[in-house]
């Protein structure tokens, strides 16, 4: 699953800004992006680990920590200790 980042990414691109590439998006665009692969990659997780840990492991350099940064910051919004600015940046 090397490729896997790449391809990731490349279908949140384009399903979210069609025609472009990562490199074309501006920081806000950018940020946007990120946001919707942690939804995906989480959504992915609360349905079903271990599934999620076979399409996605290979996506980051250290899967483990991502999720649980992923669920510190989720436990943060639900406490309200969270604001906009907070996100989980690629891992």
């Amino acid at each position: 699953m090397a490729n896997a980042q790449p391809m990731a990414l490349e279908l949140v691109v384009q399903s979210r800004y069609p025609g472009k590439t990562l490199l074309d998006l501006s920081a806000d665009e950018l940020d946007t992006v990120y946001d919707e692969l942690n939804a995906l990659v989480w959504g992915y997780h609360k349905a079903d680990p271990e599934n999620a840990r076979a399409q996605f492991a290979g996506v980051f350099q250290d899967y483990d920590a991502y999720i649980r940064e992923l669920d510190a910051i989720l436990e943060q919004a639900r406490s309200g200790a969270v604001g906009p600015e907070s996100s989980v940046g690629a891992a």
